[in-house]
């Protein structure tokens, strides 16, 4: 199943541009590396390697660029996208490798393999601890590491990355802010105190495409990773008012973006409550129908309300009835999925079959 978080949808968006990228690779790569690359012939190639069991690991942007020699080499982006540091990720990359290997040997054009150097971004809550692949064997002694596949990955841990040293991605606007943002993605106050630097695409002359989608990129992932209070919300408002001269483009303002999103997050909580809560009474309806309204209430965490809204219906109607009087009495605000409306009927169809 393909990664669905918004820490993977700004690294797509920030790592799809080659201006972006051209500014990471000249800060984060070896010296002795990046003086053999001609920068200037680096682009984007539509191809995956990503397959199975990867998808749970990895969300992979290719380029490819020239050496100065003319020479072909080909760089392979990884963000590694748990919250924590994963020691069997040189297997991962290795498994990576071979299907990019494999790829290319089986187009006809190619006869030897390029050059592939990995590279993995990441900004998890634990330390780093490089590991390859010779560290995961069991070896004997040395001597039998010689049967072991050797390569080596690059690593931009962001916990170790200061500050200061971001401030040289300044140039590329939206990655410096990104970079910013997934340093500092559990710390609403440094975001608060540096707003200007997240957008600090808006001081310099660039393309109104540029500007649109820089700011809803990084918009997008504010919204996502942050649970703003509304005095907050009207902080970050007057902000984006005075940081951003034109907001024509923006989706709505930023307080109805905030305000939605949070209100959608309260809603989905309020949903899943309020199936919890019904699932424990009529459970509670079933095995013990002596029991109070007060009491079931008090134990599925229901209102007295609701409960004796619910033994109500469950004693009064039959089973594709009491169905849709729950849809109609209790989620009547809510916008349902098949699945939960597949869930309730579960639930309602289980109370009917144990009487």
């Amino acid at each position: 199943m393909p990664i669905k978080n918004p820490h993977d949808k700004l690294f797509k968006q920030t790592f799809s541009l080659v201006s972006q990228v051209t500014v990471f690779l000249e800060e984060f790569l070896p010296k002795d590396l990046l003086n053999r690359l001609n920068l200037k012939t680096l682009e984007i190639e539509n191809v995956s390697f990503i397959t199975g069991k990867l998808q749970e690991y990895f969300s992979d942007i290719i380029y490819s660029c020239h050496f100065k020699t003319g020479k072909k080499a080909r760089i392979i982006f990884l963000l590694e996208h748990k919250s924590y540091a994963d020691a069997n990720l040189s297997l991962q990359l290795l498994r990576y490798l071979t299907e990019a290997y494999d790829s290319q040997l089986n187009k006809q054009e190619y006869n030897k393999i390029d050059v592939h150097i990995p590279i993995v971004i990441y900004h998890g809550e634990e330390k780093w601890k490089k590991k390859t692949l010779i560290d995961l064997f069991n070896l004997p002694d040395s001597s039998f590491g010689a049967f072991v596949p050797t390569f080596d990955y690059l690593v931009v841990d962001l916990r170790t990355v200061t500050d200061n040293y971001l401030d040289r991605l300044e140039r590329g606007y939206l990655i410096y802010g990104a970079f910013l943002l997934f340093k500092h993605k559990n710390d609403k106050q440094y975001f608060l105190q540096n707003f200007q630097k997240v957008f600090i695409f808006e001081k310099h002359k660039i393309s109104e495409y540029d500007r649109k989608l820089f700011a809803e990129s990084l918009i997008n992932y504010i919204n996502a990773i942050f649970k703003f209070s509304k005095k907050e919300v009207m902080t970050f408002q007057e902000m984006i008012e005075e940081a951003i001269e034109d907001q024509a483009y923006l989706p709505g303002s930023m307080i109805d973006q905030v305000i939605t999103a949070q209100r959608r997050l309260k809603e989905a909580k309020g949903k899943i409550t309020l199936l919890n809560s019904i699932d424990v009474l009529l459970s509670l309806f079933r095995n013990v129908p002596t029991w109070s309204d007060i009491k079931c209430a008090e134990i599925s965490k229901a209102t007295v309300k609701n409960t004796k809204a619910l033994r109500k219906i469950m004693s009064e109607n039959t089973q594709k009835k009491a169905t849709k009087l729950i849809l109609k009495t209790f989620f009547s605000k809510y916008l349902l999925t098949d699945e939960d409306k597949k869930e309730i009927e579960k639930l309602v169809v289980n109370f009917y079959s144990k009487e």
